[in-house]
């Protein structure tokens, strides 16, 4: 069963070409975005609470809010509207539509200017009821101290060849009793594209 959740939010015109831009490598430097909305998809996306792990089909559809953003760690630089899952083995997962728009917020860059290895953005507000077979169903929420982390990877030709999530990353669960003892921790790579065409994104420096 497909479960899609949406808001409307006035996101400015759309292009053909994705980009991020970072300018120049001081605390004064900033990030220029060029088409706005993107796309993200992971096939599948692993959610391990204790002992069991759900798989879901995730895309996550947005937009940056600004063409110029400041490179500053925690800066939110736009939002995720749109949210799908579907296709769940080993449990379910619902989206909370009404925590919807989810926030985007930049984090830093790995490599070595002038050479971008990667972006890093967190995910804040993500909210999904997740239940593994014969398990409770308990809720999962990002929040600033507590985010979904994700490390955008830009291969030498400025290509973003994958988001993935950051490994390791703990968000503590709510609901029935139990769950306030559990956490739950997100694991896959993921497919970014333009929402209008589904073109490739590039990340540059300027």
């Amino acid at each position: 069963m497909r479960k899609t959740a949406k808001v409307s939010l006035v996101a400015g015109a759309a292009a053909l070409v994705m980009g991020f831009a970072v300018h120049g490598a001081g605390a004064e430097a900033g990030i220029e975005a060029r088409s706005p909305t993107f796309r993200i998809a992971w096939r599948p996306v692993s959610i391990t609470s204790g002992a069991s792990t759900t798989r879901c089909n995730l895309t996550l559809e947005g937009y940056v809010h600004s063409n110029t953003m400041a490179k500053t760690a925690g800066a939110l630089i736009g939002y995720l509207v749109e949210v799908s899952v579907r296709e769940c083995t080993g449990g379910s997962a619902t989206v909370l539509t009404s925590t919807l728009p989810w926030h985007v917020r930049y984090e830093g860059f790995t490599g070595r200017l002038p050479t971008i290895e990667g972006v890093k953005l967190t995910f804040i507000e993500l909210s999904l009821s997740v239940q593994p077979t014969g398990s409770l169903n308990c809720l999962v929420r990002t929040s600033s101290t507590s985010p979904l982390k994700a490390i955008f990877n830009v291969e030498a030709s400025s290509a973003v060849t994958g988001v993935a999530l950051e490994p390791g990353s703990t968000i503590p669960e709510t609901g029935e009793a139990l769950c306030a003892f559990a956490s739950a921790s997100f694991e896959g790579t993921g497919r970014l594209t333009t929402t209008a065409t589904g073109s490739s994104v590039s990340i540059t420096l300027i």
